[in-house]
């Protein structure tokens, strides 16, 4: 991997900061530093010192590149914040702590509620869509005996009863 000067890396960063993608921060006290580019590039930074007054330190990179508005990640750090545990709740009062276990409840009921009322919406517009459709396929029939009629009345039905009769 290449190398390169701090000095180096400030001037890279002052003249084009948009084409790095991120900086790494790895080791106990951050001085491995690592530079990844936009287009794959990675190069490091070989002289950071970890020391509170020098300028080539790694907080002094951090500053350089917070400055520039480039992202940076302490690797150390990010992996001992992932392996902590989520905090949890502590109620110290017992109502406060009912209180919790009511609220839990009522949310259980009314999660329950909605999905009872969800299929009974379900189970209305069903029976709607059915009544619907019973009442086309009346309209239907209705429609034909009112054809059979005026045929009837016309003295033709025998040759168009037929005809309707095929078309079912």
């Amino acid at each position: 991997m290449p190398m390169v000067l701090t000095e180096e890396f400030e001037i890279i960063a002052r003249d084009s900061a948009r084409s790095i993608q991120v900086v790494e921060f790895a080791g106990t006290a951050g001085e491995v530093v690592t530079v990844r580019l936009v287009d794959g590039t990675v190069f490091g930074l070989s002289d950071v010192v970890e020391s509170s007054y020098d300028p080539r330190s790694p907080l002094k990179v951090k500053a350089i590149c917070r400055q520039f508005n480039v992202p940076t990640k302490f690797l150390v750090l990010d992996a001992v914040l992932a392996t902590t545990p989520k905090k949890k709740k502590v109620y110290m009062n017992k109502i406060v702590q009912k209180a919790a276990e009511k609220q839990e409840l009522k949310k259980e009921r009314m999660k329950q509620d909605e999905e009872e009322r969800l299929a009974a919406l379900y189970k209305i517009e069903e029976e709607e869509a059915k009544k619907k459709f019973q009442r086309a396929a009346k309209q239907e029939e209705l429609k034909k005996q009112q054809q059979m009629m005026k045929l009837d009345e016309g003295g033709e039905i025998g040759a168009k009863k037929e005809e309707i009769v095929e078309s079912k």
